[in-house]
């Protein structure tokens, strides 16, 4: 009896979800067997071969347990979405087209025909990003229409290709470029009326379709999170916030004189969320359990830390759930920035000329 593996086969060029992995089963009339996971897209594009190990026989059958979550932790190391991964039990093997997905979607996702995402309508704002995540089919354009008020107040039409990479199986197109080229007087036909905004956009990639509203609240909160497929993504968060600053220093006293040495200042932010859909609630936990979360502010992102959360929801018909949450910056260097955080409070001087806002008051 030679070495076989007799765990089911994978349909060669469709994506399997790492939670559908579990172990692999096999035959052998050998003692032991090697057995090794490697990766063909691996470090500098060669086959990399990142888990091996001896299996030794029980009755002729061998196991190689929980290998989703060992291809989860390579891809987690190489920033990977997906990759193919080939299993070998000494001189046989078998590949796998497999995507990462930390969370079990059950048996009716299928890859091949979803979004990478918890969110088919998302809410946006002018000046954020968004990650259109999804399988990579080849192509690099994406058909995206715009939905806005022309100068007669009615509403209007525009669609557009725009063209973007494929970087972890997602491209990032940011909303002010949407804006731009729906109200860029060359993407228009002779005669057209032209709009002036855009209220709502879609963005398709062959079968698959995301809606996005463009809001307009004064104060949020822009994150970049890695979500439960290993792919960075956009989220706006807008709600009210509480910043709290703790000093913590130690006390001695030297010939009558006190001196404060170990001093160490904490600076967390709590976070109270607007009243959010159900879906945004259940997809928030993403961003809140993230390994890597990110804060957009002053044009550039500062790694954050989520220390406390908490989810309320209600059975009232008439509540929305909202989201509780504390943050703060990875290094134990405080941030500060010119108006304290862009996006979350007021930089003007004079509040008086701006309309009053409840959002971080």
């Amino acid at each position: 009896m030679a070495t076989t593996i007799t765990s089911k086969t994978f349909e060669d060029g469709y994506y399997i979800p790492t939670y559908r992995i579990g172990s692999i089963k096999g035959t052998t009339d050998k003692t032991s067997i090697t057995a090794k996971l490697s990766c063909e897209q691996g470090l500098n594009g060669n086959i990399e071969t990142f888990f091996s190990t001896t299996l030794y026989a029980f009755s002729g059958n061998v196991e190689l347990a929980d290998v989703g979550r060992l291809i989860e932790e390579y891809f987690r190391l190489r920033n990977y979405a997906s990759s193919t991964i080939t299993i070998e039990f000494d001189d046989v093997s078998m590949d796998i087209h497999c995507i990462y997905c930390e969370c079990d979607l059950g048996v009716d996702f299928y890859p091949q025909k979803s979004l990478f995402s918890m969110l088919d309508v998302q809410r946006v704002h002018a000046d954020s990003a968004i990650t259109f995540a999804c399988r990579n089919t080849g192509s690099n354009n994406f058909a995206v229409k715009m939905v806005g008020h022309k100068a007669d107040g009615s509403l209007g039409v525009l669609e557009g290709t725009f063209t973007r990479t494929f970087t972890r199986e997602s491209a990032t197109i940011s909303v002010s470029s949407v804006i731009a080229y729906a109200t860029n007087s060359s993407n228009y036909e002779v005669g057209d009326d032209e709009l002036v905004d855009v209220l709502y956009f879609s963005v398709s990639y062959g079968d698959l379709q995301k809606v996005y509203y463009i809001m307009k609240d004064p104060e949020y909160l822009t994150f970049n999170f890695t979500n439960m497929f290993n792919i960075p993504e956009y989220l706006d968060v807008v709600g009210k916030v509480k910043t709290k600053t703790e000093v913590s220093r130690d006390t001695a006293v030297c010939l009558g004189v006190s001196v404060q040495y170990n001093q160490e200042t904490t600076r967390s932010y709590e976070v109270e969320t607007a009243p959010m859909t159900d879906a945004e609630a259940r997809s928030f936990f993403q961003l809140l359990a993230s390994r890597d979360i990110y804060i957009v502010a002053n044009g550039d992102e500062f790694q954050v830390l989520v220390t406390d959360l908490t989810c309320e929801h209600s059975n009232d018909p008439d509540s929305l759930p909202t989201v509780k949450f504390t943050w703060r910056f990875a290094d134990r260097r405080p941030a500060l920035f010119g108006g304290d955080i862009a996006a979350m409070l007021y930089t003007k001087g004079n509040i008086f000329t701006e309309q009053y806002s409840i959002e971080f008051d």
